[in-house]
Formats: C-alpha cells, sequence, structure tokens
C-alpha cells in the first residue's frame, strides 16, 4: 500500500542517517503506525489531519481536531 511504501521510506531514509529537522507529508499517509515510525526516530512531522482526527493536547483528552483551539502558527498535539 501507499502507508506500506512511506513506512518503507522513513526506514530507509534513517537507515542512511537522515536527520531531517521534519518530515513534512500529506494527511493520506499519517497512519498512527507511521506517526508512530518518525517520533521513535526523533524526528518532528507536519501534516494535516482530517477535521475528526482524535488527538492531545498536553496529554489532555483525546478530542477532534476540529474541537481544538489551533493557533494560526499551528498546535503542537
Amino acid at each position: 500500500t501507499k502507508s506500506d511504501h512511506f513506512a518503507q521510506m522513513l526506514r530507509a531514509a534513517h537507515g542512511r542517517g537522515f536527520r531531517p529537522r521534519a518530515v513534512l507529508f500529506d494527511g493520506w499517509y499519517a497512519s498512527v503506525e507511521n506517526l508512530k515510525q518518525v517520533r521513535d526516530f526523533g524526528w518532528t512531522f507536519v501534516t494535516r489531519f482530517k477535521a475528526n482526527r482524535k488527538v492531545r493536547i498536553d496529554h489532555g483528552a483525546a478530542t477532534a481536531v476540529g474541537d481544538q483551539p489551533i493557533a494560526t502558527s499551528g498546535t503542537v498535539v
């Protein structure tokens, strides 16, 4: 699948010693597994989520992105 291919590219980049400031990708690839893989490599990601995607801000309760106060500069979740 496209998500599997994305995960393979992440592993290949990590294996080659890439140290990106951030990994930018389309929301299509934003599966929980891929997000955790980026995090486990110690990288930051920038992506889009659908409004109904559940996230936690400051380790609080999981609520939909569309119900969260999102700053114009972005919000870390």
